[in-house]
């Protein structure tokens, strides 16, 4: 999945959505990768993962990370980095 890019001017110090994937296992390593490096994020819609198969339908459901912009290139360049 590609990082958004993010096109407003800040301070660095909020946080915005800078990722978003369908595969629990890539936001798996990706938030593992941020913790290693001591990131700060959030995720929203990430125990959606596990209700697939109930009785909420979670099949092609996102989850989207939210990290601060000055973190950004670290995610932005270990992405590249393992797609590539």
């Amino acid at each position: 999945m590609e990082p958004f890019e993010k096109k407003e001017q800040n301070d660095g110090e909020e946080f915005f959505a800078r990722f978003e994937t369908s595969d629990p296992i890539l936001l798996s390593i990706v938030k593992s990768y941020l913790d290693a490096n001591e990131i700060h994020y959030f995720v929203i819609g990430e125990e959606l993962f596990f209700l697939e198969g109930a009785a909420v339908p979670a099949t092609g459901h996102q989850a989207i990370l939210y990290m601060r912009d000055i973190d950004y290139p670290i995610l932005k360049e270990f992405l590249e980095r393992e797609h590539h």
